[in-house]
């Protein structure tokens, strides 16, 4: 015979088997009962993991948001980066080739302007792109006065 010291948690269920055994009902009953509320368990169980499973999952989509906005800053940080080296290299090589590569630079900082206006969530804070788009648009057009004047300064050298 198996004491219930023996069994582990069985001095905790010793009142629900007292319980049980009270009841008026036949051992058939009792046994579809514990049946039922087993299947319940596990029933309740698959529902939690899928719950989990599916915050998970908007989290994993949320990180790859945010990852692919850092990727598209760091883009756009390199963009700067190479149109301050275009513009100092056409100043020293006197090489319009140049100038194209800085209004190509300008063009791929725009676009990753856009990729993070769509990547970031309508309810974030108000969007700087308006006025990132209206600075840009003035240095280009005062790139285009600073070529007009660079050919005038060389062809008086």
């Amino acid at each position: 015979m198996v004491n219930a010291d023996q069994i582990p948690l069985g001095g905790l269920l010793n009142p629900l088997v007292a319980a049980v055994a009270r009841t008026r009902a036949s051992v058939h009953t009792k046994l579809l009962a514990g049946f039922l509320v087993g299947a319940l368990l596990i029933l309740a169980m698959g529902v939690l993991n899928l719950l989990i499973l599916a915050r998970m999952s908007d989290r994993v989509a949320e990180l790859t948001r945010l990852h692919e906005k850092v990727d598209w800053a760091r883009r756009m940080e390199y963009q700067v980066t190479a149109q301050s080296h275009f513009r100092a290299m056409a100043l020293l090589t006197r090489d319009d080739s140049n100038n194209d590569k800085i209004t190509s630079a300008k063009r791929t900082f725009l676009e990753g302007l856009d990729a993070l206006e769509r990547l970031s969530p309508p309810s974030s804070s108000p969007s700087t792109g308006g006025s990132v788009r209206l600075t840009i648009g003035s240095r280009h057009r005062g790139s285009g006065r600073w070529r007009s004047i660079r050919r005038e300064i060389s062809r008086t050298r």
